[in-house]
């Protein structure tokens, strides 16, 4: 992204202080992880986006890898040939070990920390607006995934917001979209199909414009 986006501008003649980051799943929490880079006063030479947004994102690796591991736990057919087996142990290899063996290492590449002051990267975007959505259907996951609400991404995100407020940021929103999401026609919590794509419009113009 740090090289791609200055391309981009270039070719489409972008201005550079009129673009909002953002995506669902790992692209929000890499789009969350560009923005607090940005924002990091060590990387001045970063383009700066003028908001972020994710949808249903993992923000604390620490916690999506130990949800994983208990996922794999209380449900055998997962410890091979899983999302939960390929995240781990590329998360493993990454990043030298398990988070209790190498707690600096994933709470650098966290765009939200539990354990660190400030939750670690997210202190960055105290004056950005940042926008989070999630779908909290917290039946299903309790019936889907025999999850309770601290292993989702949902945990992540309300947190995370809660966060931004505490250190002062008036633009941090979390966006409920209860009952929205949707994946292939199923009921699915952690679908794109729960952002409102006119609502979100109207805030990047609002965002970008002043409108």
């Amino acid at each position: 992204l740090e090289l791609l986006i200055p391309e981009v501008i270039k070719k489409y003649n972008i201005p550079k202080n009129k673009f909002i980051i953002g995506g669902q799943s790992w692209a929000g929490h890499q789009a969350m992880l560009y923005a607090e880079k940005a924002y990091n006063p060590n990387y001045k030479s970063i383009i700066k986006p003028n908001a972020v947004f994710g949808v249903d994102p993992p923000l604390d690796l620490k916690r999506l890898y130990n949800g994983y591991v208990r996922a794999m736990t209380i449900d055998t057919t997962k410890r091979r040939n899983s999302e939960a087996s390929m995240i781990t142990t590329l998360f493993k290899k990454q990043f030298g070990g398990t988070p209790f063996q190498k707690p600096k290492a994933y709470e650098m590449a966290s765009s939200f920390y539990r354990d660190a002051k400030d939750g670690g990267n997210i202190k960055f975007l105290k004056s950005l607006p940042v926008r989070l959505y999630a779908d909290p259907d917290i039946s299903w996951h309790i019936n889907e995934r025999n999850s309770p609400v601290e292993w989702t991404n949902l945990a992540d995100v309300t947190a995370s917001i809660v966060q931004l407020k505490l250190l002062g940021n008036k633009n941090a929103e979390f966006i409920n979209c209860l009952g929205k999401g949707f994946q292939e026609g199923k009921r699915h919590p952690h679908g794109f199909t729960m952002l409102d794509a006119d609502e979100f419009i109207i805030w990047a113009d609002k965002v970008l414009y002043g409108k």
